[in-house]
């Protein structure tokens, strides 16, 4: 189920804080509506997560674009480009090896519960955002 949507698709744990603060940033940076999100934990993150057989969605952010689905710290990086303007000075990220990245990203990814906390439920998008989370 590769997709070729005209917009980049962000899955990302719904459950997870820090997860669901990103979100909401990228939202609101996000002025020309270039992203769709859906939590993991959703029927929809579940057959997208599965089509790229990703086997522990919930511990990485999926970033799905152009047919491509990037993991870890790489789809945060392809996100920072896409959100362009400031944030591509972050992209400097590439520089550092790979297996360091994501190291790091899963160190993070690891304790994200511990370090800001989890949620009981699924977090509920402002109504004015809601078109742009898939169902």
């Amino acid at each position: 189920m590769p997709t070729t949507a005209p917009y980049s698709i962000i899955l990302f744990d719904g459950m997870c804080y820090a997860c669901s603060f990103v979100v909401r940033l990228i939202l609101l940076l996000d002025r020309k509506k270039h992203f769709r999100f859906a939590p993991l934990q959703s029927e929809i993150g579940e057959k997208l997560s599965s089509s790229y057989t990703i086997t522990t969605p919930t511990a990485t952010i999926l970033f799905i674009s152009q047919g491509n689905c990037y993991t870890k710290s790489t789809a945060i990086l392809e996100i920072f480009k896409i959100l362009g303007g400031i944030w591509l000075l972050l992209l400097i990220f590439r520089y550092i090896p790979l297996r360091v990245r994501d190291k790091l990203y899963d160190w993070i990814a690891k304790n994200r519960y511990k370090l800001f906390g989890k949620r009981t439920t699924c977090s509920i998008p402002p109504p004015r955002y809601q078109d742009r989370f898939l169902k």
